[in-house]
């Protein structure tokens, strides 16, 4: 039997964090490959000195079966992590072809709901699920990620069952205590997820505020409530199974956070990134609303003004 190969594209917080535990649980393995896709400074620090995981004050050094910037390294592989930010997420693609043929597996780990239709599009031969993650965590400086607290869950699975094809990755996660589960209504989960991070995302980055600036406010709250409500009336609309009460959800999320806590939105805004989840997270939501008669108001004036953010509207 031939060894399985797992890819993980994008070693930042999120691929960082959970590609970091499976090479550190297959490192000796005969029967499974664990690859990195890394770039830059981060790819020669790790191939340097390992992958640092810091987790509440301990420290893990990690060195996987092979990390490399080249995919013809890699050879076709099983499964793929995808954990590059979502504006990459194309570009990314298409520089994985050649590892991927038509039983390689992707699953996106990406903020946002509309990975799985990108890739879907490009690569419809393939099987794609859909993936959501908590963790609170981030790449600090190039071969180190830190990660927050105790809360790390992956959620995956796919549309219309296949998520059979999905057990053997399942297993994988559980051997290197990776807290997963595969959903039979994974739908339901990355838009709950989706309906918090959406809002919270627009209202930092238009608001130039952390959350606490945000809860505080009477203005700025009743303007998060009005984006929390559009969101959700998307989902309804596209008959996701959500639960009720997302404005009760989403505001006691919200509450237990730090209040000096931000989005890495709102981050990227401030520190004048040439690229944002703008698209993904507040894009989508206009685009949709309107495709579906939705009132976006709220998010369609967000949008507009962060379209010309950060040199207009980030200003100081």
């Amino acid at each position: 039997m031939s060894k399985k190969k797992l890819l993980i594209a994008g070693i930042g917080g999120i691929g960082g964090f959970f590609g970091g535990l499976l090479a550190k649980d297959y490192y000796d393995s005969n029967d499974v490959d664990i690859f990195f896709l890394a770039r830059g400074r981060n790819l020669l620090k790790i191939k340097e000195s390992g992958l640092r995981i810091n987790e509440n004050d301990l420290e893990l050094v990690i060195k996987p079966n092979l990390v490399s910037d080249k995919v013809s390294d890699f050879g076709i592989v099983d499964y793929i992590l995808m954990c590059t930010k979502t504006y990459d997420l194309e570009e990314t693609l298409i520089q994985l072809l050649p590892s991927i043929n038509d039983n390689t597996i992707i699953i996106p780990l990406q903020n946002g709901v509309d990975s799985h239709d990108k890739i879907a599009k490009q690569l419809p031969k393939n099987s794609i699920a859909k993936g959501c993650v908590y963790l609170v965590s981030r790449l600090e400086e190039p071969g180190l990620i830190i990660k927050n607290g105790n809360i790390h869950s992956l959620f995956f699975g796919m549309d219309n069952g296949g998520n059979e094809k999905l057990q053997w990755l399942q297993d994988a996660f559980l051997n290197a205590n990776i807290k997963s589960v595969v959903s039979e209504d994974i739908n339901k989960i990355t838009w709950e997820k989706f309906i918090f991070l959406a809002s919270i995302a627009t209202a930092t980055a238009y608001f130039d505020s952390n959350i606490g600036g945000i809860l505080n406010s009477k203005e700025k709250y009743n303007m998060l409530i009005n984006l929390i409500n559009e969101v959700t009336d998307l989902a309804i609309s596209k008959q996701i199974n959500i639960d009720k009460n997302q404005q009760k959800v989403v505001l006691e999320k919200l509450k237990s956070l730090p209040s000096d806590a931000t989005t890495s939105m709102h981050s990227d805004f401030r520190n004048r990134k040439n690229k944002t989840e703008l698209e993904s997270l507040t894009g989508y939501v206009v685009a949709e609303g309107k495709q579906n008669r939705i009132n976006i108001e709220t998010f369609n004036n967000m949008y507009k003004v962060l379209k010309k953010a950060p040199n207009e509207l980030y200003n100081t």
